[in-house]
This record gives C-alpha cells, structure tokens and sequence, in this order.
C-alpha cells in the first residue's frame, strides 16, 4: 500500500517495536516487529491489555477488495487495494528499516548487492595479490 511503503521509507530503527503478541488475530503468540502506530499507541496507554481486553478490539479499521473487511489486531500487510486506517494495522518492519531509503524494484537491488560483492572481491584479490 502507498501509505505503508511511505511510512516504511520515513521510519527509523526507533519507529519500530517488538511485540510478543498484539497483531494476533488467527496467529496467537507470533512474535513480530511493527512500526509504532495508533493501533499500538491505543494498546500502551490502556496499559497492554490481553487479547479480549485490548481498545478497539473487533473494530473494523479497513477493507481490501481481495480480503474484504479488516478488524483491528489482525496480522494483515496492508496491500495496494486496502482502504481506511491503514496506519492501523500492522505495519511489519524490523529495525534495518532505516536503511530502506528510496522504492526500488527487487532485481535493482540484487544488481547493487552483487555489484559491491565483486568490488570487494576484487579489492581484496589484488590486496592479497600485492
């Protein structure tokens, strides 16, 4: 979703959060990281409430066309068709998401990986050649 590959190219190592169980619905006990949202903030200040006791809980925050009606909690990726509080739900990113700073098609990063690879190769060939 644009919204979420936005708040994922914003985001630094401290916007994310480790949770033991919060986006569980369907996936209990799932450890995982997210970026901080109001979702999470609502759930801190009611002081971390168990699943049944959370704020919001069962409250439909969005919609996708190919997964139809999302509640809050659920450990749904907000793809492209999703609508309504995007930054409700579970915005999936560990602390390397600091260094995600631009959109790139995956095979551009793979090129740039294998590109530095060999320079470095190359580097320490002719270090060890000298």
């Amino acid at each position: 979703h644009p919204d979420y590959r936005e708040r994922v190219l914003q985001a630094t190592e401290d916007d994310t959060v480790f949770l033991e169980e919060l986006f569980d619905i369907g996936w209990p006990k799932a450890p995982h990281r997210v970026l901080h949202n109001r979702t999470v903030a609502a759930w801190e200040a009611a002081g971390r409430p168990t699943s049944g006791k959370r704020p919001g809980e069962g409250d439909v925050v969005a919609t996708s066309k190919s997964r139809g009606p999302i509640a809050r909690y659920r450990p749904y990726t907000p793809a492209a068709d999703a609508e309504g509080d995007i930054d409700a739900l579970a915005l999936y990113a560990g602390q390397s998401v600091a260094l995600v700073h631009k959109r790139q098609p995956t095979a551009e990063i793979v090129r740039e990986i294998v590109g530095e690879a060999e320079a470095i190769l190359l580097r320490l060939a002719r270090q060890l050649g000298s």
